[in-house]
C-alpha cells in the first residue's frame, strides 16, 4: 500500500513534505527552512549572517544550543570551507577534490600518519560477488532503483511509514553476505516494506525460529 505522504509543492522538488508547519505549507524541510528563515531574518548570534532556523538561531548555532553550549560560547567561529575548496588534490595523479591543505581527505590522513603519499591508494571492493552474482549492497541498490525507497510505502505489519526493504527469507537463491552476515536474495519478490522496529522484530523471530529448529 502506497504512503499517503505528499511531495513538496515547489516545482521540480521530489522530497516529501515534513510534519508540523511544513505539512500545512506543503513544503519539504529544505524549502520550509528557506521560507521560514527569510521571514525571521538573520541569526541572532553576533556576526552571523545565516538565516534563522529555530529559536532565533541558524541551523549551526541551533545545534550548538541543543548540545548544551553556553550562550556566550555560541559565537565562537564556525567551521568554514577551506580556501582550496573546489580544487584538485595536489598529489600527482589524484583526481579527488582538495579538502585540507591542498590535499584530499585520504592523502591528508596519510600525511598525518607519516605514510608515503606517492603510494597507490587501495581500490574499493567491488559490490559484485564471484561469477557475476550481485552482492548484498547491490541487491538493495537495485531494490531502491526499481521499486523506489521503502519510505514511499507503508509497513506491511503495522501500517506505519516504512523505512527498510525487509527480506522474507526462504528464496531459492538465498545467500549470506560475508561482510555483514545477513541473508539476502536477488529475487525482489522476497522483499517487502517494513518500518525499522517491525523489521528488527521480524529478523529476530526468524533467528529464534532457526535456533529452535537446530535445537530439535
Amino acid at each position: 500500500m502506497a504512503s499517503t505522504r505528499s511531495e513538496c509543492k515547489k516545482i521540480g522538488c521530489t522530497k516529501y513534505v515534513i510534519n508540523g508547519f511544513g505539512e500545512r505549507l506543503g513544503l519539504c524541510s529544505q524549502h520550509y527552512f528557506e521560507e521560514y528563515g527569510e521571514k525571521k531574518g538573520e541569526c541572532e548570534v553576533d556576526g552571523c549572517t545565516r538565516l534563522q532556523y529555530a529559536r532565533g538561531y541558524c541551523s549551526a548555532h541551533y545545534q550548538r544550543f541543543r548540545n548544551g553550549w553556553l550562550v556566550e560560547d555560541l559565537g565562537k567561529p564556525l567551521k568554514t570551507w577551506t580556501k582550496h575548496h573546489g580544487e584538485r588534490c595536489s598529489v600527482t595523479g589524484c583526481q579527488r577534490s582538495a579538502s585540507k591543505k591542498t590535499l584530499c581527505g585520504l592523502h591528508y590522513l596519510r600525511k598525518a600518519r607519516g605514510t608515503d603519499l606517492a603510494q597507490p591508494l587501495r581500490k574499493l571492493k567491488s559490490r559484485m560477488m564471484p561469477h557475476g552474482l550481485a552482492g548484498y549492497k547491490t541487491v538493495h541498490d537495485r531494490l531502491r532503483r526499481n521499486r523506489g525507497p521503502a519510505a514511499k510505502y507503508q509497513c506491511v505489519d503495522c501500517g506505519r511509514d516504512a523505512t527498510d526493504w525487509s527480506y522474507q527469507y526462504g528464496a531459492p537463491d538465498e545467500r549470506r553476505d560475508e561482510e555483514s552476515g545477513f541473508l539476502f536474495s536477488e529475487d525482489q519478490r522476497y522483499y517487502v516494506p517494513r518500518c525499522r522496529s517491525c523489521n528488527l522484530s521480524y529478523d529476530k523471530r526468524h533467528r529464534d525460529l532457526l535456533q529452535i529448529e537446530k535445537a530439535a
